[in-house]
């Protein structure tokens, strides 16, 4: 489990980052975009946010950010809850509808078998996933990210076949009414959907 954790952690440095520079910069601009189409939702789900990621895009909405990261170190502000998705979603309370973004291919390594359980995910919510194309240049990017943050002998744990053959898509969260799209752009790889 320690191994777990310290992987995450790494997955935020700063020279990860830069790897991941232009993937991140389409999904900060498809964000914002897409953001600004449904303001009648009133708060802004980042799951696996870290410490804050994308609250100022999300501020300048005039939505209200609500953060989720097990491993989250700023948990003083009521913006930041350190929890995992999972465990949030069977403590969910309200009937508000609300726009959970899972940033930067984090829904590969959450447990879908949970969230679909769970039922915490309610109709009327809206998902934004931010993950990898599967063409080749997307799978050489996420190899050199996964290379910077992985000791060597470790590199088969999150190697790209693992990440991108994952259970990846919202899918298994969507309903028969569910509306549904999905849209590429570089590397990246976006589905939203209306539950």
């Amino acid at each position: 489990m320690k191994f777990i954790h310290n992987t995450y952690k790494k997955m935020l440095d700063e020279n990860s980052l830069n790897i991941a520079k232009d993937f991140l910069d389409t999904e900060k601009e498809f964000l914002s975009c897409k953001l600004n189409l449904f303001k009648h939702y009133k708060q802004a789900v980042v799951v696996g946010c870290g410490d804050y990621n994308y609250y100022e895009l999300i501020k300048a909405t005039n939505l209200s950010y609500l953060g989720i990261d097990p491993l989250a170190t700023r948990v003083e502000c009521p913006q930041l809850i350190k929890t995992t998705f999972e465990e949030y979603l069977t403590q969910r309370d309200g009937d508000e509808n609300k726009i959970f973004i899972f940033w930067f291919n984090v829904i590969s390594h959450l447990n879908m078998d949970l969230i679909e359980k769970s039922q915490g995910i309610r109709k009327g919510d809206l998902i934004i996933n931010s993950t990898w194309r599967t063409k080749n240049t997307s799978r050489n990017l996420l190899e050199q990210y996964y290379s910077s943050i992985l000791p060597h002998h470790q590199k088969n744990i999150f190697n790209a076949d693992v990440i991108l053959s994952r259970k990846r898509s919202i899918k298994g969260m969507l309903r028969s009414d569910s509306g549904f799209i999905t849209q590429t752009k570089n590397n990246n790889l976006f589905e939203v959907a209306i539950i």
